[in-house]
């Protein structure tokens, strides 16, 4: 049977397009094998989702994502502005990127290669573990991802990701995706460190995502819907305003802005404010609670507000007992220790007695109160001083812990500061810090009664209230993470 004249144009128009631009393919080809099963898609007999990730079209859905002309160029643009983040982030200190619905890893593929692997942490999540797999095998060589699950509609807490804990979120045509887009993007935003930035490709205009997408009731906006017409995506001009309301008041906006493409899809590079108020304290579902007595041990003055802060959050988040102290308050005397493990004095919050529950102290390590005293040995007998003080105070808690009954669990936790003790990325903040994560080390290989962690903390800068409540928050994440998670590090904010 002969082709109508309509059709007949319509494969000529095609033809010519995969002629003049081979890779438009990529677009055609999916729409394609959809627009064939339009019947029974029609009428419930296929599922459409299913058809686009079914055996070939999860390939032919991959090759849009990575060839299509306007992702291709888009995500160029990407990974320009991502080069110059990375040109102008401090060569000590890591980077901690969180890629949204990384889907095919179209966007992932373009900024990869421009990452430092020494010191990038990338987390490549989608909503559904279906692309999780494919993403291993296609990123094998880049040894600084993990992959997991994540929906940006949800509560990040309760999925296991630490509010603050990234320095770039990266999202490939996905923030739209979001139902109630305000509320999406606020959780983005309180991912985010201070300072912290977005880096987002999204397409705008329905049309060109209309033949692979259109029979998916996820494509179309809710009715009533304030900040979308009929389809999910969102104007060009819209993205402004919208960052700005919901935690991103930095922001530029570019790619094809002066082509005919202009009105089709953008890049946004957007950032938090500098001095943003910590996220919100975890959520009770989101860890474990703080059982028992806690003891938050400041080394020095200079970690007091830190100890506080820390023993506050614990209190909330149901401690039998909780006690901010000063390390001089018990020196190096085990009987000192042991009136503070057993809450003999008054607390700064609130001592209510021996519980008979777990006992644990977190000891912070930090700077001398006075500059230590001039040396003809120099640098090094100062450290070699400052290293057998510590081993005497961890030696009293030992022995206070001896003269507590057994029946209580018993954990010391160390808190340090960058050290060198572990791997890069870790820069050697506080070299004598390692020190006593040696220490710790025996210790524990001596007094197998008390459990013990040991935890690098970099203090986010500058350390202003707001940064001492961030560090406490992510310092209790730690403290109340499961036990099976030994030794994590801890980096600081921007």
């Amino acid at each position: 049977m002969a082709a109508a004249p309509d059709d007949a144009r319509m494969a000529d128009l095609w033809r010519e397009s995969v002629e003049g631009q081979p890779a438009w393919i990529s677009h055609i080809a999916p729409g394609a094998h959809l627009m064939r099963n339009l019947p029974a898609i029609l009428d419930g007999e296929r599922d459409p989702l299913q058809m686009l990730l079914d055996g070939g079209a999860a390939e032919q859905l991959r090759r849009f994502y990575d060839l299509h002309p306007v992702c291709r160029f888009h995500n160029r643009v990407a990974r320009a502005l991502l080069e110059q983040i990375v040109a102008a982030w401090p060569a000590d200190r890591p980077l901690r990127i969180l890629e949204v619905g990384a889907g095919t890893g179209g966007l992932t593929a373009a900024l990869l290669p421009v990452l430092p692997p020494e010191r990038a942490r990338y987390t490549f999540t989608d909503v559904s573990a279906f692309f999780l797999d494919g993403a291993q095998q296609r990123f094998t060589g880049y040894d600084f991802l993990d992959y997991r699950t994540f929906d940006l509609d949800a509560d990040p807490a309760p999925q296991g990701f630490t509010p603050g804990g990234y320095d770039l979120l990266v999202a490939g045509n996905a923030l739209h995706t979001g139902t109630e887009i305000r509320a999406a993007l606020r959780r983005a935003a309180a991912l985010l460190a201070p300072g912290g930035h977005l880096l987002a490709f999204e397409y705008h205009a329905p049309t060109m995502l209309l033949p692979l997408f259109g029979t998916l009731d996820s494509f179309w906006a809710a009715a009533g819907d304030p900040d979308r017409d009929a389809a999910v995506m969102i104007d060009r001009e819209r993205w402004p305003a919208l960052l700005r309301d919901c935690g991103f008041p930095d922001l530029v906006q570019t790619g094809d802005d002066r082509g005919p493409a202009a009105a089709d899809a953008s890049v946004l590079l957007a950032r938090t404010a500098a001095d943003a108020a910590p996220a919100a304290e975890p959520s009770p579902e989101a860890v474990p609670s703080a059982r028992g007595r806690h003891v938050v041990v400041a080394e020095t003055t200079g970690e007091l507000p830190l100890a506080r802060a820390t023993a506050a959050l614990l209190d909330r988040h149901g401690a039998a007992a909780v006690r901010a102290a000063h390390a001089a308050q018990a020196g190096t005397d085990p009987a000192l220790w042991e009136a503070l493990l057993r809450g003999d004095d008054d607390g700064d919050h609130g001592d209510h007695g021996d519980h008979g529950g777990p006992v644990t102290v977190t000891l912070l390590l930090g700077d001398p109160d006075t500059p230590p005293a001039a040396s003809g040995d120099g640098p090094g007998a100062q450290a070699v001083e400052q290293t057998v003080r510590r081993a005497a105070i961890l030696r009293a808690i030992a022995l206070a812990y001896r003269r507590i009954p057994e029946r209580t669990g018993r954990s010391l936790v160390l808190v340090t500061r960058p050290s060198g003790a572990l791997p890069a990325p870790e820069r050697p903040v506080a070299p004598t810090d390692a020190a006593v994560w040696g220490l710790v080390r025996t210790l524990a290989n001596e007094h197998t009664t008390v459990d013990t962690r040991r935890i690098s903390l970099e203090r986010t800068t500058p350390a202003a209230d707001a940064a001492v409540a961030a560090d406490a928050h992510r310092l209790v994440l730690e403290l109340l993470a499961p036990a099976a998670r030994t030794a994590p590090r801890r980096t600081r904010s921007p």
